[in-house]
């Protein structure tokens, strides 16, 4: 665990906890809420940046952990991206960026490929 501060401990504006390679952020704003802190997740870009900063090693491991999160969708979340995806394509559809092609003139494609 790890704990840096900007300015003094006591007096510190913001605090970045990071452990087992999560960060959190506390800024100590009184006005805010009722104990003086407030937690605030990193952006992607401060994540980005942090992730750039790891030794090559440590960068290949985050990177497949990250790609096998991929695959750890929940249902809600691979419905939500199922129905994402049918309307960008229907969107494709309808502005002409793509064009439709029947079975039979994609299985003549297929077979001039195969060739």
């Amino acid at each position: 665990m790890k704990l840096e501060s900007r300015g003094s401990l006591r007096n510190s504006v913001e605090w970045t906890l990071s452990a087992g390679g999560q960060h959190t952020q506390f800024h100590r704003r009184p006005e805010q809420c009722v104990d003086g802190w407030r937690s605030a997740k990193m952006s992607f870009l401060a994540i980005e940046k942090e992730a750039l900063e790891l030794p090559i090693q440590e960068r290949a491991k985050l990177a497949q952990r990250l790609l096998e999160s991929l695959d750890e969708v929940s249902a809600v979340e691979a419905e939500q991206l199922w129905l994402d995806m049918a309307a960008r394509r229907a969107e494709e559809i309808d502005q002409g960026i793509v064009q439709l092609v029947s079975a039979e003139e994609l299985e003549s494609q297929v077979q001039a490929l195969l060739k």
